[in-house]
């Protein structure tokens, strides 16, 4: 059985193509603020290095849904 893997946090295009190349289901990105926050711009360039069918996620925290739109819009997140 293959187990499900998801990456977050990825901060950088090597470390996403990695984490698509080993197999992970979902690679994240933050924009709930802390030292791996990324924009919506760097957040979908980050993402855009996972490889195959890998779901492209984000974590939020409290943010306004309007803004959560806009930036998973930006980002291209699943």
């Amino acid at each position: 059985p293959v187990a499900d893997v998801k990456f977050c946090g990825l901060t950088r295009e090597a470390d996403a193509a990695h984490a698509g190349a080993l197999g992970a289901r979902w690679g994240g990105v933050i924009f709930a603020g802390g030292p791996r926050l990324l924009t919506p711009g760097r957040a979908r360039g980050v993402l855009d290095a996972l490889a195959g069918d890998v779901r492209r996620v984000g974590v939020f925290g409290t943010a306004d849904p309007a803004a959560i739109a806009e930036a998973a819009a930006a980002a291209r997140l699943d």
